[in-house]
């Protein structure tokens, strides 16, 4: 077996079987193009190397015993500052909350009041005898002026000219 090949089996990269080898003065012999050939004893070595890694649960277990504490404590005061900002995000999405609400709240207001006009005038409307003036669509386009495309002569066209 080659370097890729335990790599593709154990599924770790092949830069991490070379470590390994390091590691666990594993010696495998070359082939001829110089590549890494590795027997049965040292595969099965690097597999129970890989196995070993696995079962590590705590990955802070190589720290000396008072490190552990002070990460411990570390772990505890993210987990407090963590909650601590996601009460804040709460809070401001509350007061954010509230502001769109009191928005839309003057919003309404505001269309009953048109609501309330447009009747008025409508009824103003209907009392009056007169039909109403014909009234042109705003146009928000602005005005539109048709320019004509000027028409090039040969030579320009040809020479640029």
């Amino acid at each position: 077996m080659n370097t890729n090949d335990i790599a593709n089996i154990l599924g770790i990269s092949s830069s991490t079987v070379k470590r390994w080898v390091k590691q666990l003065g594993i010696e495998p012999k070359r082939n001829a193009k110089g590549h890494f050939i590795y027997t049965q004893s040292e595969f099965d070595q690097l597999k129970a190397f890989h196995q070993d890694q696995l079962k590590q649960e705590n990955p802070i277990s190589f720290l000396p015993p008072e490190k552990d504490e002070q990460v411990l404590k570390l772990e505890d005061k993210i987990q407090d500052i963590e909650l601590q900002l996601y009460n804040k995000a709460d809070g401001v999405t509350s007061v954010q909350l509230l502001q769109h609400r009191r928005e839309i709240e003057d919003l309404l207001v505001i269309v009953e009041k048109l609501e309330g006009r447009i009747e008025q005038l409508e009824t103003q409307m209907s009392k009056s005898k007169k039909p109403p003036a014909k009234v042109e669509p705003i146009s928000l386009d602005g005005p539109q002026t048709l320019k004509r495309k000027r028409k090039r002569k040969i030579m320009g066209m040809m020479f640029g000219i």
